[in-house]
């Protein structure tokens, strides 16, 4: 009997034990569903919800940034992206959210823009440009002109910094909206001539990519910069100069470019201009005392020195703020990348001495008010194109005969005696602005491959006039509004018939006659 009754015994206290387990194994199915169903069924579709409903494509993760690009079919391709902002575009109070709580601003009230979420699509012919630590740039084509695009880079350093600290990829890659958001705001509410201009942006919702389109610009590279003209140098500089002013007086305070590099900015017809400004700092640094002020801005300017230094004046701490602190810091670095690099280099020797007091300016050498560098840099490199505006920088006031040339009016010499030299603004012939006939005649007269010079009708940002400097001069061709300029004739024993075929024994003006196709001895 007590044989019997063993097996439903151990059945009757399995039963309990299966029970439990069985419960046990089912709750976690369904948790594990409700959990996980939706991750599953939308990786199907190449897409991943992360905790937080943080939505993005598989190939953000897995491709390059140039391959990512193209998974987005460059907009024209996304139709249910575009339907779905379309229906619920963002909230304004979920982007101040954003920038609240990372920057401590707002969204600007009124962000009516050629380029939105409904237009988006319309950019085509992208082309991959560059990538950073937080962005990735592209250009292409929007109703005919070309424009500059920016997406959050969600495979960048600044997200893996930001989990190798934190480890929440969510966090992180709203770190890298917020950033965007925040470009927007700044290119919005910093809106000036040196300031790249906003087009539009897009963000489709709070779990969206941010995309921010702006004007195109050339980069900066070094080797082009020093290639191009003088006056062009002269031009960028003058643009950093209103830059660091613009930045000293914004609306949102002194601003400080905590990465103050030539690939922040821009070439946009000539002008330079601020392209990046997601590291902007804003505001002066906090502080309690004005060793705390030195510390921090010897720090920013990678230098060792104290108040006793005489060519060092370092922010006061005023009202617990290092008072001059982001335009001290911008006026070094402006000069250590740009300003030395741009401007000594071929400059008028006459100018030599306003740009050394103006370099020092930079380096801290001139004792001027911590709050009136930016100004008086400002004043002085201004002073500087107007010299050369005017043409008060020259000193010679000899005229054409006594500096040893002749005057054909409506004259020129096209394709003929080209020759490249020094600071030309052509890469094939010599080709340099004057601000008259003298200075070009000078110019040419110090040149000894210079025979002649063709004064075209062209004009520079300054006013002055292109000019073409010949190595030869022969029977010149009539080109209304065109002057040419060439050195008295060598005397005629001198003068063979080798120097003449290579135009190098040019005929005395009062021997030519010019006409419509051509010019002929009489």
């Amino acid at each position: 009997m007590r044989l019997l009754q063993m097996p439903f015994n151990n059945l009757s206290r399995c039963s309990g034990l299966c029970l439990f387990v069985t419960v046990y194994i089912s709750l976690f199915l369904i948790a594990g569903i409700i959990l996980f169903g939706p991750l599953l069924r939308n990786s199907r579709n190449g897409v991943v919800i992360l905790p937080g409903n943080y939505q993005f494509s598989k190939d953000k993760l897995n491709s390059r940034s140039s391959e990512y690009f193209s998974s987005l079919g460059a907009f024209t391709q996304r139709p249910n992206d575009a339907q779905k902002s379309s229906k619920r575009p963002i909230e304004e109070e979920g982007i101040n959210l954003i920038l609240r709580s990372t920057f401590d601003f707002y969204w600007p009230h009124s962000y009516s823009t050629l380029v939105n979420c409904s237009t988006l699509q319309e950019i085509s012919d992208t082309e991959f440009v560059a990538a950073g630590w937080t962005k990735i740039v592209y250009k292409g084509t929007f109703r005919g002109k070309q424009v500059a695009v920016k997406t959050a880079r969600y495979n960048g350093r600044d997200v893996q910094e930001c989990q190798k600290d934190i480890g929440s990829s969510k966090t992180c890659f709203e770190r890298v909206d917020a950033k965007i958001l925040k470009e927007v705001v700044l290119l919005t509410d910093l809106a000036h001539e040196n300031v790249v201009k906003i087009l539009g942006f897009c963000i489709p919702d709070l779990d969206g990519t941010a995309t921010l389109v702006t004007e195109l610009g050339e980069p900066i590279d070094t080797v082009r910069l020093l290639q191009i003209s003088w006056e062009d140098r002269l031009r960028l500089v003058l643009g950093i100069a209103h830059i660091l002013n613009h930045f000293a007086h914004s609306p949102l305070g002194p601003l400080s470019m905590n990465d103050f590099r030539r690939e922040q900015f821009v070439i946009v017809n000539g002008v330079l201009k601020v392209t990046d400004l997601d590291d902007v700092g804003i505001g002066d640094p906090e502080c309690i005392n004005d060793d705390i002020c030195q510390n921090i801005t010897n720090f920013a300017l990678n230098r060792n020195t104290t108040r006793e230094d005489s060519d060092t004046r370092f922010p006061s701490c005023i009202n617990f703020r290092c008072v001059g602190h982001n335009s001290r810091t911008n006026v070094w670095h402006a000069g250590q990348h740009f300003v030395k690099l741009l401007l000594p280099i071929g400059a008028p020797e006459n100018l030599k001495p306003y740009i050394q007091n103006l370099i020092d300016t930079y380096e801290f050498k001139k004792k001027v008010s911590l709050y009136e560098e930016v100004p008086y840099i400002l004043q002085k490199t201004q002073e500087i194109v107007d010299l050369y505006k005017s043409g008060e920088y020259m000193n010679t006031s000899k005229d054409l005969d006594e500096l040893g040339f002749k005057r054909i009016s409506n004259a020129d010499l096209p394709g003929m005696f080209d020759y490249h030299c020094r600071n030309s603004i052509s890469a094939v012939s010599c080709v340099i602005s004057v601000f008259s006939e003298e200075e070009a005649a000078e110019l040419c007269a110090k040149d000894p491959d210079c025979k002649a010079v063709v004064l075209s009708k062209e004009q520079t940002w300054t006013g002055r006039t292109i000019a073409i400097f010949k190595n030869g001069f022969n029977s010149p061709s009539v080109e209304e509004g065109f002057i040419l300029i060439h050195k008295q004739v060598m005397h005629a024993g001198l003068c063979n018939s080798s120097f003449s075929a290579a135009g190098m024994c040019p005929l005395a003006s009062s021997d030519i006659t010019i006409v419509p196709e051509y010019a002929v001895a009489q």
